[in-house]
């Protein structure tokens, strides 16, 4: 299974990560142990109200476009079970395809903001979110300090990797780039834990987080930045969910020694 590695803080820790995104924290001479990321424990925020109508609608949308109004059709038991499993699987297939298209426009604003020459994605979507992106780099100042920057807080125990530590407009800012089709409340809570962990780990005090938010669907740019007051609050949530998942770990195993007792 292939691994990225890294050393931090000054080579004192080493992470690594798999190819499942699952990390892994060597602190001097004591042995690796998992450790886990920010994306993991944002997991632990039910965002159910969004995705169970998304992932339901995306279905009838599959069904809406094989069934013709007026035409019947006759089905084998074995073709209908393979229209069953299409439509119930369509929201893993557009989230695939999201994915590819997200990949390709990180890695765009990435190179870009590195000052490399790069030629616009021949992606039509990634295109759009590329040409977005242009138009607010023209209007900004940009300074990078950190691009895709692995990040571990051995004070409260998780890793992630942030998209951008940079000066914007000659403020200190700490960003994600998002290319779903929206902005969601969880990425005040990611921004938060990156934060703690930069600042603990580099010594620097970031003066403001922000997305970077590029729209595939209509080529619309948003970079949105998030009230510096509110910042203990985002990380107080986030540690909240974070303990969540410690209980997580545990929890179905204590269940069964109940039941054994």
């Amino acid at each position: 299974m292939a691994k990225e590695r890294w050393e931090l803080y000054e080579g004192s820790v080493a992470l690594t990560r798999n190819d499942q995104h699952r990390y892994w924290c060597k602190v001097g001479d004591e042995r690796a142990l998992p450790i886990p990321n920010v994306t993991t424990i944002l997991g632990q925020k039910d965002k159910s109200s969004g995705l169970v109508p998304w992932a339901a609608g995306l279905a009838a949308d599959w069904w809406r476009r094989v069934l013709v109004p007026g035409v019947a059709i006759k089905l084998t038991e074995a073709e209908l079970d393979s229209y069953i499993n299409a439509s119930k699987w369509a929201h893993r297939r557009n989230k695939d395809t999201a994915a590819a298209v997200g990949s390709i426009v990180h890695d765009y604003a990435q190179r870009r903001l590195v000052g490399d020459e790069v030629d616009y994605p021949s992606n039509p979507k990634a295109l759009l979110a590329a040409e977005g992106f242009e138009r607010w780099l023209a209007k900004h100042s940009i300074k990078p300090l950190h691009i895709e920057r692995p990040l571990v807080s051995l004070r409260n125990w998780y890793a992630g990797t942030v998209d951008f530590i940079g000066e914007i407009d000659g403020v200190l800012t700490l960003a994600d780039f998002k290319t779903s089709k929206n902005i969601y409340d969880e990425v005040m809570l990611q921004t938060a834990g990156y934060q703690a962990a930069a600042e603990e780990e580099l010594g620097i005090e970031i003066e403001q987080r922000a997305v970077i938010h590029f729209d595939k669907e209509t080529g619309s740019f948003t970079y949105a930045v998030f009230e510096k007051d509110r910042f203990e609050i985002d990380f107080g949530c986030f540690m909240a969910l974070h303990q969540v998942w410690n209980w997580n770990k545990t929890a179905y195993a204590r269940v069964q020694e109940a039941r054994a007792a």
